[in-house]
């Protein structure tokens, strides 16, 4: 990484528009700069030879391939071929076009031509008009007429079902067509191959060739600028610009080193893009060219197809290398690459002359300067290489607190160092502070606070009223209080030589202290390990945990933007929260809060943050935040974060009913005794598709939200006949919602005995019987319940073999996971009669049915209650995923199985780790 890349990046942090939202690829920015990724057949893409692009109006992304048509939605590839699609004569996809109506128009290497609308396909080959069946290029015009190019046929045109055909006997210079381009002045540009250039207008051909300047008669791709330039791509001829007639030609003289040119697009910010084969990914702009190829993480050097969504993110289709997708990064990582001495990063500082200094576990110091580091370790007289704080002090000097070599000090290049030697408690240094009289403090891991003035060290440890001998942070408040945050004995005031302790039972989140906060108001935020986030103003605890919308409940650091924004890390990455939404919360104004997370799809290394050190992470003299990470340290300006604001759109994709999907835009009625339905629905964001949250409710069913979180299935059992609406919203990553969403009508029939007629016969009927007849029937009732098991007991000698059989089946085949699972089934799977399953429950295990199998379901939740696997999900969640159908019936169950509710049992869990 050269020199120019810091300066680019350091330009970018400065002089971006504050606030303002970039729609595409900042042309500023190298290349490898922005966020790559890629998909294979390893992500279930169905092909690696991508030869097409496009993205419909619905939203959803269309690849043409040589296995066939995939339909992507960020998430998932549905692929359309030969044997799914009967009217696709071919799998090999070449060529993709929307229309103004809405059609997508798919063109393939010897099937012809299909046009795709509301679901359903029509085919176009030789046999109704075209005038060949392989078909190269698909375009549309500003007439709605629609051009096809062909390999060996020539041009067609297609408008009101039927084609007109342009061939040589036309004036087309060759019949073998590479790309057809429709320019906003009506006209057409066609690139052919041997013919060189056509260009198409008030129905006369013009040709351009070698003859004319052009490099190459072999015509690959065509585009035309914000400026009105023809750009064109030739076959081993390179780049050519067209522009008042002029032809002008670039090649490696020029900085583009591959001369097989593919395709060339334009972006939003008017960079021009160029795909090679062999010479990878070029962008032009401003009179340069740059290259991005598999050196830089491309997956392949052959780049066939170029295209932008409607969020901007580049879309770059490669052959025999899947897709990949370039965005703007919100995140840096600096890592060993760019110079640092060790990518697992403990703690980050600024000097007051702007110089960073970064300490690593096991890499020393690291300073950062003009784009450059430094490093310091024992070979420069550092006493220890694993660095867990960094202070400056009013004289200048450098403080660091090592993990086992003690606190050095720092000035003008020379290191002194104090241990246990010099009187300090312990060698073990995880937090620092210079408080206003000029003392250094410094806290150790087990060995209490340290006072350091004019090289005298007084200690202080629990023995002197301490509350925990772990001081992982400390804080000087605005009124000189000193706030010490401990491993285990919650927070610590002191002032005047006296402490005030603070812990869980004044209403402090958790006693296990990581990070304290003043804003500008001089209320403390305090960060804890496991236990969330506190508030303390006036003298009173406010709580925030996952519970209530914040994202992890372990909190690193906390920093504020300029925006009042509060932002955390975690072990599983960043995230922000408006300092509104929480002091709303804390006064009751508000019952929930919103997380915005921040990971690997934002461009961190890894989202594994580091605390336990001092400062755990800065607010730069830019406004910039930096992080530790276990893969180095990160970066972002919030006043630059490139917000998403396109609001996704929403699709129900399709119905699931007893292992068969249905399309719901076919189906509305849904015939008696489906038991289990399931909602499949997505949103077409591809920013960061992981990231889109989810709500649903099904009228009237349920008439609140559920918030689903990233789970793209909906979930219903038993449900009464009626009359329902299935609704789901979605937000993008960066929470921008879509209220409208989507919405699936449907009716789902009763059986006879469930209509209002079978109901109003059965009154009848009741109000014509005699009271003889309804005692007699009662009495019978009761006879057949005191007779229940004289007719067919199940054998003695077989009890105890069918009660080993059915507990060993449930524990191996977790039946109970099912919510339709009844008597019947399971003893259709046991092969056991389902009296003798009824009687063998009631007396063996004086139970009832229902009762053994929700024993199993409430030992399976309380299992993920207590898993850290599954400490992210909801109550909801786990009750849907054990088998219970509603919250209501799982809470009835728990009750009665552990004699405490899901919380309860959650927070007794948590308080024994």
């Amino acid at each position: 990484m050269n020199k120019w890349f810091w300066t680019f990046f350091i330009l970018f942090l400065i002089f971006h528009n504050s606030g303002e939202s970039v729609y595409g690829l900042d042309p500023q920015e190298p290349l490898d700069y922005y966020q790559h990724y890629a998909w294979s057949v390893n992500e279930g893409l169905p092909q690696n030879s991508v030869r097409a692009i496009a993205q419909t109006r619905d939203g959803y992304l269309w690849l043409g391939t040589q296995e066939g048509l995939v339909r992507f939605n960020g998430f998932d590839f549905e692929l359309y071929d030969q044997a799914n699609t009967k009217e696709l004569k071919t799998s090999h996809i070449t060529s993709l076009y929307e229309d103004s109506t809405g059609c997508l128009w798919i063109g393939t290497w010897g099937g012809g031509v299909c046009c795709l609308r509301n679901g359903h396909f029509t085919t176009h080959t030789i046999q109704n008009g075209l005038v060949n069946n392989i078909v190269r290029s698909i375009e549309g015009d500003n007439r709605g007429n629609i051009w096809i190019g062909t390999w060996g046929g020539g041009l067609s045109k297609f408008r009101d079902n039927q084609f007109i055909h342009y061939t040589q006997k036309d004036g087309l210079t060759s019949q073998y067509i590479f790309t057809v381009f429709s320019d906003p002045d009506g006209s057409l540009w066609i690139g052919t191959w041997g013919g060189g250039l056509n260009h198409f207008k008030n129905g006369k051909f013009t040709c351009y060739t070698t003859d004319h300047g052009l490099d190459n008669n072999g015509v690959m791709s065509i585009t035309k600028d914000h400026n009105g330039i023809l750009w064109i791509g030739t076959e081993g001829g390179g780049l050519n610009r067209l522009e008042d007639g002029k032809i002008t030609v670039y090649t490696s003289q020029h900085g583009l080193f591959r001369q097989h040119v593919l395709t060339v697009y334009e972006d939003c910010d008017q960079s021009l893009w160029i795909g090679t084969w062999g010479g990878g990914l070029y962008r032009y702009k401003n009179g340069k060219f740059n290259a991005f190829t598999t050196k830089q993480g491309l997956t392949s050097n052959i780049v066939r197809v170029i295209t932008q969504d409607r969020e901007k993110n580049l879309w770059i289709g490669t052959s025999g290398a899947g897709l990949n997708r370039l965005k703007n990064r919100r995140f840096f990582t600096y890592t060993t690459k760019h110079g640092l001495s060790n990518n697992v990063i403990r703690t980050v500082f600024q000097a007051k002359n702007g110089k960073l200094w970064i300490g690593t576990d096991g890499g020393g110091l690291n300073s950062f300067w003009e784009g450059r580091f430094s490093v310091f370790s024992t070979d420069n007289g550092l006493s220890n290489n694993v660095v867990r704080s960094i202070l400056e002090d009013r004289q200048g000097n450098l403080w660091i607190g090592t993990y086992g070599g003690g606190l050095n000090k720092f000035f003008r290049g020379k290191f002194t160092t104090y241990t246990t030697e010099e009187g300090l408690s312990g060698n073990y240094i995880l937090s620092l502070v210079e408080d206003r009289a000029g003392n250094i403090w410094a806290g150790t891991w087990g060995d209490g606070l340290n006072r350091i003035r004019d090289g005298k060290i007084s200690i202080i440890t629990m023995k002197k009223g301490l509350s925990n001998d772990n001081v992982m942070v400390l804080h000087e408040d605005r009124q000189g209080k000193l706030w010490i945050g401990t491993g285990g004995g919650g927070l610590n005031c002191w002032e005047n030589g006296n402490f005030v302790i603070y812990t869980t039972r004044q209403g402090l989140a958790g006693n296990y202290i990581l990070a304290i906060y003043e804003d500008n108001e001089g209320t403390l935020w305090i960060g804890t390990y496991n236990n969330g986030l506190s508030r303390f103003k006036a003298g009173q605890f406010t709580s925030y945990s996952s519970k209530d919308g914040l994202y992890n409940d372990t909190v690193f650091q906390i920093l504020e933007d300029d925006r009042e924004n509060l932002w955390m890390s975690c072990s599983k990455g960043i995230f922000r929260i408006s300092k509104k939404e929480l002091n709303q919360f804390a006064t009751g104004k508000r019952r929930s809060i919103n997380s915005f997370f921040y990971n690997q799809s934002d461009g961190m290394e890894s989202c594994e943050c580091n605390g336990s050190g001092q400062p755990s992470g800065i607010k730069s003299k830019d406004g910039a935040l930096w992080f530790p990470t276990v893969k180095g340290v990160v970066t972002i300006n919030p006043s630059q974060v490139q917000s998403n604001t396109i609001t996704p759109p929403v699709v129900i994709e399709r119905i699931k009913i007893h292992e068969k999907f249905i399309d719901p835009k076919k189906v509305k009625e849904f015939s008696p005794g489906k038991k289990i339905f399931e909602f499949h629905y997505t949103a077409l964001s591809y920013t960061s598709p992981q990231k889109i949250r989810f709500r649903y409710k099904l009228d009237p069913f349920n008439q609140k939200w559920v918030d689903a979180g990233s789970r793209r299935i909906a979930y219903y059992t038993n449900i009464p006949a009626g009359e329902y609406r299935f609704n789901v919203i979605a937000c993008n990553s960066d929470g921008v919602w879509n209220t409208t969403g989507a919405s699936f009508k449907f009716v789902y029939k009763p059986y006879f005995y469930q209509t209002f007629w079978f109901y109003l016969l059965a009154v009848i009927m009741v109000v014509a019987g005699t009271i003889t007849i309804h005692l007699f029937r009662i009495r019978q009732i009761i006879i057949r319940e005191r007779r229940k098991y004289e007719k067919s007991r199940v054998p003695v000698e077989d009890a105890e073999k069918y009660l080993t059989k059915l507990i060993q089946f449930m524990e191996t085949q977790k039946s109970y996971l099912d919510p339709g699972i009844n008597l019947h089934r399971l003893s259709k799977k046991l092969m056991i009669p389902d009296h003798y399953i009824s009687q063998i429950i009631n007396t063996k295990l004086k139970q009832n049915f229902f009762d053994f199998i929700n024993s199993y379901r409430i030992e399976e939740a309380k299992r993920r209650i207590s898993s850290s696997d599954f400490q992210n999900m909801s109550f909801l969640q786990i009750a849907f995923d054990v088998g219970f159908n509603s919250k209501s019936a799982f809470n009835r169950a728990f009750k009665k199985h552990t004699a405490m509710t899901p919380s309860e049992y959650k927070k007794i869990i948590n308080h024994t780790k």
